[in-house]
């Protein structure tokens, strides 16, 4: 599978998300705009629920660098915090399939 395009990223206006990385000047994930009536009963995606979305979505480069690390050491030290060995465990899991989801190699 590719790997992504390395960050950071930064959210750009009306939800495309742009590199900055030197040399990456075009947007590397453009957020089609949704405007759209009432959904199933919700309401539809306001300008400013799409920058909010952006904003994540950019900063997912650094989220997962920052749970791969998290993971390492949490994994290596063992320290659970008070936290039982099925909570310590579940967690463990829930941060390794993260990871491997966001690689693509799940």
């Amino acid at each position: 599978m590719t790997k992504h395009t390395e960050g950071p990223w930064e959210a750009g206006y009306n939800g495309n998300i742009l590199g900055k990385k030197e040399g990456c000047s075009q947007p590397i994930v453009a957020v089609m705009p949704v405007w759209f009536p009432a959904y199933r009963g919700k309401a539809h995606v306001t300008q400013e629920h799409q920058e909010a979305n952006a904003r994540l979505i950019a900063v997912a480069p650094e989220l997962l660098a920052a749970l791969k690390r998290a993971f390492k050491l949490i994994k290596e030290s063992g320290f659970r915090s008070g936290l039982t060995e099925e909570e310590f465990d579940a967690t463990l899991t829930q941060a390794g399939e993260a990871i491997a989801k966001a690689e693509g190699s799940e």
